[in-house]
């Protein structure tokens, strides 16, 4: 998308993209990392809001595969920028707030390095939260429109997710 397109979706002048970010590499930057702040305070309230260590876990998953379903604009930018198609990321610090979350609530990483761990999951969630087309090939549903296929997906993530980081059912 052109500079000039993206102003006139935004109804706004070229120049004022240009004097607020620069370029748009810039704003696309600055609409991931506000994204990505978005999702660490989603995440914090989410540990603060549930003391019990198996079902935070479960909370978390939770949270943050709704955020990416809900945002699948900016999953698929975020994706682009990981990809390194030429948007950068100027907030590098996702990977070491949820490393210190995870030390924090005391998951065990079973040896992993739990920086390649968080890469691991962030990409399995962002594969799901993607992958309507699929969905509706293999189950003839969309997981953005169908709440109980999402449930059901994020039951079998949870699951998944889980048992990488040896974090036990949780139970009631």
């Amino acid at each position: 998308m052109s500079l000039r397109s993206l102003a006139r979706l935004c109804g706004v002048q070229v120049h004022t993209i240009q004097h607020h970010f620069g370029s748009k590499r810039n704003l696309f930057a600055e609409v991931l990392d506000s994204w990505n702040r978005e999702l660490r305070s989603l995440v914090r309230r989410a540990l603060e809001n549930e003391p019990a260590r198996p079902r935070l876990f479960e909370h978390v998953v939770d949270e943050v595969f709704d955020f990416f379903l809900r945002n699948p604009e900016q999953v698929r930018l975020a994706t682009r920028a990981l990809l390194g198609e030429g948007i950068p990321s100027r907030d590098r610090s996702w990977v070491r707030f949820m490393s210190e979350a995870a030390r924090g609530a005391g998951v065990a990483t079973r040896g992993f390095d739990l920086r390649l761990l968080l890469v691991t999951l962030e990409g399995i969630l962002h594969h799901h939260a993607l992958a309507a087309h699929h969905y509706r090939n293999l189950f003839g549903r969309d997981i953005r429109r169908d709440p109980s296929l999402a449930r059901k997906t994020k039951r079998h993530l949870q699951r998944v997710l889980r048992s990488l980081f040896a974090i036990p059912e949780a139970t009631s």
